[in-house]
């Protein structure tokens, strides 16, 4: 009988060790990126002399569901790929934030004007493990109410709007959500909801 695991059934050579960090210098630091140059060993010992490491805030994305059972999504401009994304309610810790729940709280209600009853933690991703040592945390937040208009930052350009489940599930299986942590964060909080 097979094992739960799929990878275990085939034959594959033994996950490589953990890589060794020779040195590490500062290229940049500014408010919300570090970027660092690292000398590597490698698992299989091969040392490699510039391996870049991206260090931004950890941040948090919010599945918002309403009192009346729909999603609150986002429109916004992204400069990054110069075209509007589809996106959930999200933004980066503060400087002395530590509980993703609050965030999630705070960026729900600043980017929205939503305010939640509940809110749930559906733990946090890797954006990018090979290069950025950031974490996303997914939250999932019910009975959401509007209770405020939208307070945006300096630079954001968004649109919220509201959505039923089964249309959010449809934008999302035809791939019009295309940031893949976006995607994974709705899909994970539509499988909460046992909506997948």
């Amino acid at each position: 009988m097979p094992s739960d695991d799929p990878l275990r059934d085939r034959d594959l050579p033994p996950p490589p060790g953990g890589w060794e960090t020779l040195a590490r210098r500062e290229v940049m630091k500014e408010p919300y990126l570090h970027i660092s140059a690292e000398t590597v060993r490698t698992g299989q010992g091969k040392v490699l002399d510039t391996w870049w490491i991206l260090h931004f805030p950890d941040w948090v994305m919010v599945v918002p569901v309403t009192e009346a059972g729909e999603l609150v999504l986002l429109r916004q401009w992204r400069q990054g790929v110069r075209a509007v994304s589809l996106e959930v309610p999200g933004g980066t810790l503060e400087e002395g934030e530590t509980d993703p729940l609050a965030t999630g709280a705070r960026e729900l209600l600043e980017e929205t004007g939503y305010e939640a009853a509940e809110l749930r933690s559906l733990g946090f991703l890797w954006p990018d493990p090979s290069r950025n040592a950031n974490r996303c945390h997914m939250v999932l937040a019910l009975g959401c109410r509007k209770v405020a208009e939208p307070v945006l930052e300096p630079g954001e350009s968004i649109e919220s709007f509201t959505v039923p489940m089964a249309e959010a599930k449809a934008m999302l299986l035809r791939g019009d959500m295309m940031s893949t942590v976006q995607a994974t964060t709705l899909m994970r909080g539509l499988a909460e909801l046992g909506e997948l």
